[in-house]
């Protein structure tokens, strides 16, 4: 993911399923943070609802949290940059989508173990699952969307995205079956903007309880280079 959110601008409808902004109501706030070990970078992150575990996408693994304890309870190795992460309930793994490495990572969600490494044709982006074993991916670098087994982590389709170009987000309806895949993605409504910390720039909500992380760490910038300040990687917590 290329752009970079300095606020969390807003908190959009369907996250939790009707409008959070109500007269009176209280306002979300940062209320904790979750240091984690490692410099590496980060992009997105995911909770998987049943066992209450955040998966972090970090460095070169994937950092998993246990959102009871606030403990990290496991490293999972994984291809370069794992930059956006999925979870499919109808298999219950999780994907990491390895931007520099060009390749897809699959972790049991049970025992946090590597399942399968699945290489692609370029660098994945985000990802969707149609919750019956299809996973779909942005391919960013060659504008398409590869459509793979969950389970046996073969490739199905790749299909040309053209006049698109560098595709980011990317949504499944399945009402229609399609997928909508994007550039950027518009808010539907603005609730409050709050202040969280300048390199936090993805997001996820948890529908149990209530709240919604965000990974971020401190930065600086050297003859054009960023570099992240050591020990300073942490998942904001956001919630009333």
């Amino acid at each position: 993911m290329k752009k970079i959110t300095w606020f969390l601008i807003a908190i959009m409808s369907f996250m939790v399923h009707g409008s959070i902004a109500q007269k009176g109501g209280q306002e979300y706030k940062v209320i904790k943070t979750i240091p984690v070990d490692g410099n590496g970078g980060w992009d997105y992150l995911i909770v998987d609802k049943p066992t209450q575990r955040l998966f972090v996408s970090h460095g070169t693994c994937v950092d998993v949290v246990d959102l009871k304890t606030l403990k990290v309870l496991d490293k999972v190795p994984t291809g370069k940059n794992p930059d956006a992460i999925l979870y499919d309930p109808f298999r219950n793994r999780i994907f990491t989508f390895n931007g520099r490495g060009s390749s897809v990572t699959a972790i049991d969600a049970k025992t946090n173990q590597v399942a399968g490494t699945l290489p692609v044709s370029g660098k994945p982006e985000a990802a969707v699952t149609d919750g019956k074993g299809k996973i779909f991916c942005n391919i960013e670098d060659k504008s398409t969307v590869v459509k793979f087994d969950a389970l046996t982590l073969k490739i199905e389709a790749e299909w040309p995205l053209d006049p698109g170009k560098e595709p980011t987000g990317l949504g499944f309806d399945p009402k229609t079956n399609r997928l909508f895949s994007a550039c950027s993605e518009s808010n539907q409504m603005v609730a409050q903007t709050l202040a969280t910390r300048k390199s936090a720039r993805t997001i996820t909500y948890d529908e149990t309880t209530k709240r919604i992380y965000l990974s971020s760490a401190d930065v600086s910038m050297e003859n054009g280079k960023r570099s992240i300040i050591p020990r300073s990687f942490e998942i904001l917590v956001v919630g009333k």
